[in-house]
């Protein structure tokens, strides 16, 4: 199985567009496993209300759009089950979301509880043609125990995810594409890309989930940071990209990744490994200003435009050593933003 995976892989592809696309044609991001468990605890921290179940559904159903109109995974009725059963599984070392064992009603290793939980739920329902009502236990970090209620339901399939109006990484017609740059370890449970175990998710599953929380409230008296100011969103998708961003910033300042930034160019060598060369789209340096008084200003094309905002606002901090203040404005084409140094008002 992991030779299959390895040949999967071989059909990754990157674009000049900062995206990566599997070999179905959907877009991924290249996440590591620990940073995307810092990312929900702290975007789900943000709610009033446990948004967990919305993570599983975002992920179930839209592993069940994939399962169901890839015709690669369409079950025959007599002879070849075991061949896409096979290739299933294959998907799940793939994509590093660990082992997926439906027989035994278990996920082992798996990259997420609630991921896991999500994409076992559609794999099981594909794999048998039924619905089903879903609870699970996580028995260590390991091991997660699913237990499956059969429902007389007959519910369509899950419909094509819905790309929000403020996304900004629109279809290209003039696609170019590369090989995979990235060196991935192959593991039985999955892949590790240097020493983190990593992940592959589509974009499509965080469209679903934006839609899923979009107008939800927050925990009562929180509040955004007053230094990063978004302009050219409704007030629900601005306090959607706000979480997003804070969690995103939270996400990179629990990393140990080293910035040195003093040219232009290392700048953007920072952002080709930590945004485009990992599916977060491109970022084009209109003006960089070095010296006492750094600043950058940046158009942002990105298929999850809030994730990347908190990378980018994250990693100029880090890079010089003190927090900065932003300024954003959403248009039809991209995010421009203008990251400067924040301005002490003395009294």
């Amino acid at each position: 199985m992991i030779d299959e995976a390895s040949s999967r892989h071989s059909e990754f592809l990157q674009t000049q567009f900062g995206t990566i696309i599997e070999p179905s044609g959907a877009k991924v991001i290249l996440f590591g496993v620990n940073e995307f468990n810092e990312w929900w605890s702290s975007f789900e921290s943000y709610y009033e209300a446990p948004i967990g179940r919305k993570l599983i559904y975002a992920a179930s159903d839209d592993e069940e759009h994939h399962l169901g109109t890839d015709t690669s995974y369409e079950i025959p009725k007599w002879f070849g089950k075991k061949t896409v059963f096979r290739r299933m599984n294959t998907r799940w070392i793939t994509m590093g979301w660990g082992v997926n064992a439906p027989l035994d009603a278990r996920i082992q290793s798996p990259c997420h509880d609630l991921l896991g939980a999500g994409f076992a739920l559609a794999h099981y329902e594909h794999q048998t043609g039924k619905r089903y009502q879903m609870e699970w236990r996580q028995l260590n970090s390991e091991f997660i125990k699913l237990d499956f209620t059969e429902k007389l339901d007959e519910i369509p399939l899950a419909p094509k995810a819905v790309m929000p109006a403020w996304v900004l990484n629109r279809e290209h017609s003039d696609v170019t594409t590369t090989s995979l740059e990235h060196e991935i370890d192959l593991r039985s449970f999955g892949f590790f890309k240097g020493q983190e175990r990593a992940m592959f998710l589509p974009v499509s599953v965080f469209y679903r989930l934006y839609y899923s929380v979009l107008g939800r409230p927050f925990q009562a008296g929180l509040k955004w940071s007053n230094t990063l100011h978004i302009e050219g969103l409704d007030h629900s998708s601005t306090s959607l990209v706000e979480a997003l961003s804070e969690s995103s910033t939270l996400m990179f300042k629990s990393s140990d990744y080293t910035i040195f930034v003093q040219t232009q160019s290392d700048w953007e060598a920072h952002i080709k490994t930590r945004i485009s060369s990992r599916g977060f789209g491109t970022v084009t340096v209109e003006e960089f200003v070095a010296g006492s008084s750094p600043s950058v200003r940046m158009s942002l094309n990105s298929p999850l435009p809030g994730l990347a905002l908190g990378l980018l606002i994250s990693m100029w901090e880090r890079a010089h050593g003190a927090p900065c203040s932003s300024e954003v404005i959403f248009n039809t084409e991209s995010a421009l933003i203008y990251l400067h140094p924040r301005k002490v008002e003395y009294i």
